[in-house]
């Protein structure tokens, strides 16, 4: 449509030039401002460092492959996209209960580990040793996969603190010192043991890589590096924690709202080790060397991908991220969350897992006074074991449901006989009235479904043509249907009579058990009291000169027990015999043993020989006071080469019960009698 300036002039009569003019220069300009219109804004523009906005129509990724790496803020991770997984219905790959809530690590991932209730996937945050081609069968093909690193000193320091009770390495330091560790690591290390990947390089073992490689080859850590590389999209950094979840909220196009969170898994401040010492953290890159040079390559890259995404804009997302963190945190708890020891914390639910007593990991409780908190607040603070359990029970009750709606339904033919069929009983639509077994000793579906009397009207009645052909399918069925019945009863009998035999097997073998242990008491007693008979009922000058025999501990004063003269004996005639409980030397190593509550001085089963005593000199942060040196019969590769040292001077495990020697009187001229082996 064209618009000319004559049609716009108003009547017969004519404008002045004048008014025309400022006419035309008022429509000019409103022309113009309309085809401008799409720049204009009542807002003000942003500034030049706003962000690079997502791809337009993008909507969410819903296909995530979380590597769990160990002591670098993982916990967290996973606890959000828990939630987010659970907000959107998407399937989680959970552990099988064999695993508990970690794939069986450290194996290698095997898609055998995951729950069958928890197929198939979408998302999979759980501890797990990276396996490519396991995951790639297992996850769709849209997965991004997205890991985290930590510094390597202070992860280093986290591991050694939380798995001091479970990896052998750390357990051979005396006094659990670190600095001790790292002063000879191959000392204490063996790379073969369960849990040594805890002791050294832990993040190449985690992403599936050999954490015992020579870190001089100069070609397998940079091939490793390109394959990591290759697979993860993201590579986040526990320092950078805010940073690194707004690279992942632009990567996967989430909202603010999702990367939400409260940190987790944390130690208590006596749980931590000092590592402030340049040379302490000289030595811990130095063992973990291609830990360090793994984190260094991807810190560089970290900010790399920053500075794409420009520097002013990730501040400006950062302390938005932390305002709606405090938001959250007020919402659900009226300020910020106070951490709490475990066993300080009332609902069970909320209790951290604690690695041992020597490890104090803190958790979140609930308020004490206020409103209930909604489900998403007691998700932010779950820890990660019972959020696992809580998954696999909810995915696992969905699975029921759609297995139950999709299992079979038995033919509509056979749901209703035809009518000059009906037994007898039958009312006048045909349908039996009453509720009795049928001839084959069961309540089929017929007139019956769920306890339920069927109308006739709600299943037409099939054509008077093909009744005939009815009735013979009907008569078939019935009869499979009751042989089936038949072989059921008849196995459910074979399974009660099967159980009642494991009952009765079950009691002979208790009653067989408590003989056993009380014979087992009787021959004890008995063989304590032949020692006591043997060891004291015969003293030396009752027997004839020339033999060997036992002669108990002459005391001073006191019962038999008394180390002093143990230690007389021990240093003027030699070795002496004990009996000794084993409580106190099944987890030995080295050092010297005290007295244990479980190392009863009431039951004493092993032979051992006392060789020598001695006394440790006050030290710093060790044991002293004064010892036994025992010889042990379990070779020299147990303990101190074979030796074991006790404390001395309280009867520690019995040891002083029993102690007995070998004297050779003099034997009147005669030759002593000699006993070869």
């Amino acid at each position: 449509m064209t618009c000319t300036l004559s049609s716009l002039l108003p009547g017969p009569k004519m404008m002045s030039p004048k008014k025309a003019v400022l006419f035309l220069l008022a429509f000019s300009t409103g022309t113009l401002l309309l085809r401008q219109s799409a720049h204009l804004s009542w807002f003000p523009k942003p500034p030049l460092f706003s962000c690079p906005p997502l791809l337009p129509s993008r909507s969410k990724h819903t296909a995530v492959a979380f590597l769990k790496t160990h002591k670098t803020a993982s916990t967290t991770v996973q606890n959000l996209l828990f939630r987010f997984a659970e907000r959107h219905n998407l399937t989680v790959a959970l552990p099988h209960h064999p695993c508990d809530h970690q794939f069986c690590y450290p194996r290698n991932f095997s898609g055998h580990f995951v729950h069958p209730y928890t197929l198939p996937p979408r998302f999979i945050a759980s501890h797990l040793r990276f396996n490519r081609a396991e995951l790639r069968r297992l996850m769709p093909n849209d997965t991004i996969y997205v890991t985290i690193l930590r510094e390597p000193v202070a992860m280093f320091e986290s591991l050694f603190s939380y798995y001091n009770q479970y990896c052998s390495a750390f357990k051979r330091v005396p006094n659990s010192s670190m600095e001790a560790f790292l002063e000879n690591p191959l000392q204490y290390y063996r790379p073969n043991e369960k849990y040594a990947m805890y002791a050294r390089n832990t993040l190449v073992y985690d992403l599936g890589g050999d954490p015992e490689h020579s870190p001089d080859d100069p070609t397998y850590l940079p091939q490793f590096i390109r394959q990591v590389e290759s697979i993860f999209s993201l590579v986040m950094l526990a320092e950078y924690f805010d940073e690194s979840l707004v690279l992942l909220r632009r990567l996967l196009a989430w909202d603010l709202n999702d990367i939400l969170y409260v940190k987790l898994n944390m130690r208590s401040l006596e749980s931590k080790l000092n590592v402030s010492s340049p040379r302490l953290a000289s030595q811990i890159r130095s063992w973990n060397a291609l830990d360090a040079r793994l984190y260094d390559h991807f810190n560089a890259t970290f900010w790399r991908k920053l500075s794409q995404v420009g520097q002013d804009c990730v501040e400006k997302e950062v302390h938005a991220l932390r305002k709606a963190c405090e938001r959250l945190a007020r919402h659900c708890f009226g300020g910020q969350p106070q951490l709490r020891p475990a066993m300080q914390i009332k609902n069970k639910d909320l209790r951290p897992w604690q690695p041992s007593a020597k490890v104090g990991i803190v958790g979140y409780d609930l308020p004490g006074s206020g409103p209930p908190l909604d489900e998403q607040c007691l998700k932010l603070i779950m820890p990660e074991v019972q959020y696992s359990r809580y998954l696999l029970r909810k995915q696992s009750m969905r699975n029921r449901r759609r297995a139950a709606l999709h299992r079979s339904l038995p033919p509509q033919g056979l749901l209703r006989p035809p009518r000059h069929l009906a037994p007898k009983g039958a009312g006048e639509n045909g349908w039996r009235q009453d509720p009795s077994p049928l001839p084959c000793g069961m309540t089929t579906s017929i007139g019956l479904m769920r306890g339920k009397r069927l109308k006739a009207s709600s299943i037409a009645s099939p054509p008077l043509s093909s009744t005939k052909t009815q009735a013979a399918e009907l008569g078939m069925a019935w009869t499979q249907l009751c042989m089936r019945e038949s072989r059921a009863r008849i196995r459910n009998q074979q399974l009660l009579q099967n159980f009642s035999g494991l009952e009765a097997q079950l009691a002979r073998l208790a009653a067989k058990t408590d003989a056993l242990r009380r014979r087992r008491k009787r021959d004890y007693e008995d063989l304590l009291q032949h020692l006591q008979r043997d060891l004291w009922g015969h003293q030396g000058p009752t027997l004839p000169p020339g033999w060997v025999y036992d002669k108990p501990l002459e005391l001073q004063a006191g019962p038999p027990s008394a180390p002093r003269n143990i230690a007389n004996v021990v240093a003027s005639n030699g070795p002496v015999t004990a009996l000794i409980n084993t409580k106190g030397l099944q987890n030995y190593q080295k050092g010297i043993i005290r007295n244990q509550q479980d190392c009863s001085v009431k039951y004493l089963n092993h032979v051992v020989t006392i060789v020598g005593f001695d006394t440790v000199r006050h030290r710093r942060g060790s044991r002293h006071g004064p010892y036994w040196i025992i010889q042990n019969s379990w070779g020299e590769h147990w303990g101190e080469e074979g030796y074991f040292r006790l404390h001395r001077g309280i009867n520690a495990c019995g040891i002083a019960m029993y102690a007995a020697t070998a004297i050779v009187r003099n034997s009147g001229g005669k030759k002593p009698l000699v006993c070869f082996p």
